[in-house]
């Protein structure tokens, strides 16, 4: 886990003010709200704001954080998308970068409708318009990104099999195990289901989508990561899961996403609207409706990441402070209310 000193904190950021062409000495360096996975800071100079993150780095975490959200802001700022911060320097050997400070406030639960949505929207189509999209070439792969169906029933598999591997410590862990397996017998019976519909329909498991069907995904998309400006609109930040996706998980996350729901009255709206970007519509929201359950399980398991050690050590490297304790508990609760919401178990193969 990369933990530095106050002194090399500071010594790599006056470096990466240095590289930005920023000369004004910095008055403050502040730490920000713990988030999930780095360390934030903002940073004070006399007439400015900025912001630093420090990205978790871990040899049993093999995506480069930095320079896949790095990238995805230049590929932003050439393709002129407004809704997002301004990248400024980067230094990967400390794995830290300078970006621009956006004030405004965090979007909350029950604070979403139409003009929010629209924003989402528009960001979305912003990135992804035909035009813009010919310099994405050498954007990475989104996190787990998936092109085929059997790659979209494979990722959740690998997290259930990935839990189902936790060492049994404390009471906590075995309340954790005891989820799990429900949720892996529910899997194995939805899996086969899924397989049964796709026979049906003719598909095969294994063919990925053309690349004309994949889209550039913020990933981890939603008002989570989202901050509403004093004069009215919205901008979205952190973007280090980003890259070429599946349309149907892009969907599908947006609305999954436990931290700050989006209202379900908007799915149908929001999925036309994203779908309208590309060929044979009607066939991807087929595809993606199929998929919506794998991705209810997929958020499940994401929830009940903390009893994984090197998740535990990201929490813990974000928030130095963590009852890890109090986190199981916590995880293990939303794990088990995302769990009961899955209702209908035909959902999308009918």
């Amino acid at each position: 886990m990369n933990v530095v000193s106050r002194h090399d904190l500071e010594t790599a950021i006056a470096s990466l003010m240095k590289s930005a062409s920023i000369f004004e000495p910095v008055e403050e360096i502040i730490p920000m709200r713990a988030g999930g996975n780095n360390r934030t800071y903002c940073i004070e100079t006399s007439s400015a704001r900025y912001v630093v993150k420090h990205y978790f780095q871990h040899k049993g975490d093999k995506r480069d954080r930095l320079q896949s959200e790095y990238a995805f802001l230049g590929y932003a700022e050439q393709a002129e998308v407004a809704a997002v911060p301004c990248s400024l320097a980067q230094d990967p050997q400390s794995g830290m970068a300078l970006y621009e400070y956006i004030a405004g406030e965090a979007i909350q639960s029950g604070e979403i409708g139409q003009a929010e949505v629209d924003a989402a929207i528009m960001f979305f189509l912003a990135l992804n318009e035909p035009t813009a999209r010919k310099a994405a070439e050498k954007l990475p792969q989104a996190s787990e990104a998936a092109f085929s169906l059997h790659e979209h029933l494979e990722n959740t598999e690998h997290r259930i099999r990935q839990l189902q591997q936790i060492v049994l410590v404390d009471e906590e862990d075995h309340k954790g195990a005891i989820v799990i397996q429900s949720i892996a017998t529910f899997w194995g019976e939805y899996r086969n289901r899924v397989l049964e519909a796709v026979n049906h329909l003719g598909w095969r498991v294994d063919e990925s989508i053309a690349c004309d069907q994949r889209c550039i995904s913020p990933s981890d998309f939603g008002f989570h990561n989202a901050i509403r400006l004093p004069k009215g609109g919205v901008r979205f930040i952190d973007f280090e899961y980003a890259g070429w996706d599946d349309p149907a998980k892009t969907i599908a996350d947006f609305f999954l996403q436990p931290a700050v729901p989006v209202p379900l009255e908007y799915y149908d709206y929001f999925e036309s609207q994203v779908l309208s970007l590309f060929d044979q519509p009607e066939l991807l929201k087929q595809r993606t409706r199929l998929l919506r359950t794998a991705y209810q399980i997929k958020w499940c398991c994401i929830a009940l990441n903390v009893f994984l050690p090197v998740h535990m050590e990201r929490r813990k490297f974000a928030n130095p402070q963590l009852d890890s304790n109090a986190l199981k508990t916590d995880q293990l609760l939303k794990a088990q209310t995302l769990f009961k919401t899955i209702k209908d178990f035909s959902y999308g193969l009918h």
